[in-house]
């Protein structure tokens, strides 16, 4: 009797293992180690989440491409930074350039000042430091030095209002550029700022 008992716990046993074996090797391929699994490919995470997250996903995931695709079409920021450079360049420029003329023209009205004193001394009968002496009748000597004198200052100053219309043009390319720069860079601060903020409401959706 014990004989029989044991010999049928043993025939038991030896089936159960044939068994366990042939579901090991049925689901061997199923339960594989180190199986990784794409989160990104919807067919391989179906089983692993509910439809309406796989839906949400999908949809943030086709609002940044369309993000992306409107980014595309900003400025570049290379172009902005450069066009942000070149503008701080001509207007320190402009800058030396201005102080350097405004000096000049200082100059020329000092010039054209003391001019003005000579002629009062010459007509009041001084003979001015520097200027020939007079012929005893109209002065004709000092008057044409004087008008040379005079033509001079007013070259200088023909110069001078020349160098400021070109620092003008100057000044207006730097505006020009800066202008591009900061009208570029707030598109796209404002475009990224709205498509974050749209990126943002949906995932927490």
């Amino acid at each position: 009797m014990e004989g029989e008992f044991d010999s049928g716990l043993i025939a038991g046993l030896e089936r159960a293992g044939r068994e366990a074996a042939g579901a090991r090797q049925i689901f061997g391929a199923a339960v594989a180690p180190n199986v990784q699994i794409d989160l990104n490919d919807a067919t391989q995470i179906g089983d692993l989440e509910d439809a309406g997250l796989i839906e949400h996903m999908a949809a943030a995931r086709a609002q940044l491409a369309a993000q992306e695709r409107a980014g595309a079409t900003l400025p570049p920021a290379e172009s902005l930074i450069q066009a942000d450079i070149e503008g701080r360049r001509a207007l320190s420029s402009l800058s030396a350039l201005l102080r350097e003329q405004r000096m000049a023209l200082s100059c020329a009205r000092d010039t054209v000042m003391l001019q003005s004193s000579n002629v009062e001394k010459i007509a009041s009968g001084v003979n001015p430091h520097g200027y020939p002496a007079s012929d005893g009748g109209r002065n004709l000597a000092q008057l044409t030095f004087l008008s040379a004198r005079i033509g001079a200052s007013g070259a200088d100053l023909e110069r001078i209002c020349a160098a400021i219309e070109a620092a003008e043009c100057e000044l207006t390319r730097a505006r020009r550029s800066i202008e591009t720069a900061t009208a570029g860079l707030n598109l796209r601060s404002s475009h990224y700022e709205q498509a974050w903020t749209a990126l943002g409401a949906t995932v927490r959706d």
